[in-house]
């Protein structure tokens, strides 16, 4: 899925903030173990940094369908 950040994360360290309005792959899903709908974040990569963004500071660009192969080629 491709996101774009919307938000300026001031909490983190320069070195691993996300620019605001650039467009990330993601490349995993964390969701909260309550209220899971709600606590779910994306994992990103930021200049070689794993870093996750709440739903509030990003918006879906495109999702991304990864087909899985039957075994034929």
């Amino acid at each position: 899925m491709l996101i774009r950040i919307i938000k300026e994360l001031r909490d983190l360290p320069k070195h691993k903030r996300p620019m605001q309005g650039k467009v990330y792959e993601t490349l995993d899903q964390i969701s909260g173990r309550y209220n899971a709908q709600e606590n779910c974040r994306k994992i990103i990569i930021v200049n070689g940094h794993k870093v996750s963004v709440h739903r509030e500071e990003y918006e879906p660009i495109q999702k991304i369908r990864r087909r899985k192969s039957n075994g034929e080629g």
